[in-house]
């Protein structure tokens, strides 16, 4: 199983991934994050759950249809979906399936009758694409692909705030994707993160100590041992030095009996 997330913060993208691929039998470690920049002007990260051969089908297409184009958001949604449609025709059997997290970032240029064109304010999207529908959906917060994301889903709901910042939305993605590979069947591996800061013409990612100095900071265990202080603290908790009447029946038949006299 493989586990993306993406998150769209107010200044910029964050894409975080587990490294483990498994076919049931093997295992393996592999980037499952594709990045590309295309002339300095705008750029595209993505990655895929399911088949991991048809995920790198759809990568090698989608590669070859971007090309060296100019930026259009327009353009590449349609060579997005294109390339979907193109797995769904090809690969239909229902293990074939996958889902692709995405995030596109550049300047559209701005052409006024008379003048020179110049690029305008620098824009970021993030989309979550299906072969089963062919279709790419903008995402205004964030988003995940795998198997079960259920767990993720609970922890971003939670957690993530609209004002989010781009440092802070990495903390919270590579949490959860530790959640994941600590939880969820088939997710492991080192994280790889991906980010792209608002105005810039670049990804950028993290060191193995940048990468290991937030995972400690924001650990698992931590989260674990606050929520077991949430509920031990709750106000509401039931008082467990009253026994119940099933424990009171059972204290009960457990007392010795008194010896009877022939």
């Amino acid at each position: 199983m493989t586990f993306i997330v993406g998150l769209k913060c107010s200044d910029g993208l964050v894409m975080c991934a587990d490294t483990l691929e498994s076919d049931g039998y093997t295992k393996k470690y592999r980037n499952k994050l594709v990045n590309r920049v295309i002339g300095s002007e705008w750029g595209v990260c993505w990655g895929g759950s399911g088949n991991a051969y048809v995920v790198d089908k759809f990568s090698d297409k989608l590669t070859q249809m971007i090309g060296n184009d100019s930026y259009g958001r327009a353009a590449l949604e349609i060579h997005a979906e294109a390339c979907l449609e193109f797995i769904r025709t090809q690969y239909s059997r229902p293990c074939d399936q996958i889902d692709i997290v995405l995030s596109l970032f550049g300047r559209p240029l701005q052409i006024e009758k008379g003048l020179a064109p110049v690029l305008g304010i620098p824009e970021f999207h993030l989309y979550k694409g299906s072969s089963e529908s062919a279709c790419f959906a903008s995402q205004k917060e964030y988003c995940c692909a795998g198997m079960d994301v259920t767990l993720a889903e609970f922890v971003l709901a939670n957690t993530y705030l609209r004002s989010i910042k781009m440092a802070e939305a990495t903390r919270l993605g590579i949490f959860t994707t530790a959640m994941m590979k600590k939880y969820a069947d088939g997710v492991g591996g080192e994280t790889t993160v991906y980010t792209h800061l608002r105005g810039s013409d670049q990804w950028s990612t993290l060191s193995d100590f940048e990468l290991s100095v937030i995972e400690s900071d924001v650990s698992v265990e931590s989260a674990e041992i606050n929520m077991s202080k949430f509920w031990a603290n709750s106000p509401n908790r039931i008082n467990f030095s009253q026994m119940t009447e099933a424990e009171i029946e059972v204290n009960r038949l457990m007392q010795p009996r008194p010896r009877t006299k022939n």
